[in-house]
């Protein structure tokens, strides 16, 4: 058995560091051009969600943002707009590559981050010993709010599941939107445990074992 360790921070959010504020004048893109853009991509601090906010009723288009996950892996992810709110991604972004629109926008976008972020998934093996056994504690430094989150889905993607596109995710009722240090245990098998912050300026790490192989 060794300790495997999930650790995350993030720095306070760019609410227009992907794309400064810009009317798309027809179905195409939104042009790159915040604080975090190099060389035509936006890269940012750690992998974290992307918040596209409409001044205008957006909400009969879609925003497609493509770039890549913290390891390099292609993503994308399709989200509908809002009426003079903001559209959020489900999946973490390390990198911003393109942002596509179905339609022209009713007003002026901007394209940022939030405060939430997660750590790439950590599979679980699923040939422990039943139960499963797998112990979690989470310490904090500064400023920050967490929760450890689960899947049942192969996020490898070996095994995907044909019902969605990405991971479907559960919360550890026990680790859930917690500001101090915790832990807890889980004992029925799962695909995958992550750690995400909610929010905050400091970081948090998480520490798991899970009991060896009988």
């Amino acid at each position: 058995m060794q300790p495997f360790y999930l650790v995350k921070a993030l720095s306070g959010a760019a609410v227009s560091g992907i794309a400064t504020s810009q009317t798309v004048s027809s179905a195409g893109t939104i042009t790159l051009n915040g604080s975090t853009v190099v060389g035509g991509a936006a890269v940012l601090d750690t992998q974290r969600r992307v918040v596209i906010s409409s001044q205008g009723n957006d909400s009969g288009t879609n925003f497609t943002v493509y770039g890549t996950r913290q390891g390099g892996n292609v993503i994308s992810e399709t989200v509908a707009g809002t009426s003079a709110g903001a559209a959020v991604t489900t999946q973490d972004f390390a990198t911003v590559t393109a942002i596509s629109t179905t339609n022209s926008t009713a007003n002026t976008v901007f394209v940022g981050e939030n405060t939430t972020g997660s750590t790439p998934w950590w599979l679980v093996n699923w040939h422990a010993t039943s139960p499963i056994n797998i112990g979690i504690g989470v310490v904090t430094s500064g400023t920050v709010v967490y929760s450890i989150e689960y899947t049942y889905d192969d996020v490898t993607g070996t095994y995907p599941n044909p019902s969605f596109t990405f991971p479907q995710t559960f919360i550890l009722s026990l680790l859930s939107a917690l500001s101090a240090k915790a832990d807890s245990n889980m004992v029925t098998p799962v695909g995958a445990i992550r750690l995400t912050v909610l929010s905050g300026t400091g970081s948090a790490t998480a520490t798991i074992i899970q009991s060896s192989i009988g």
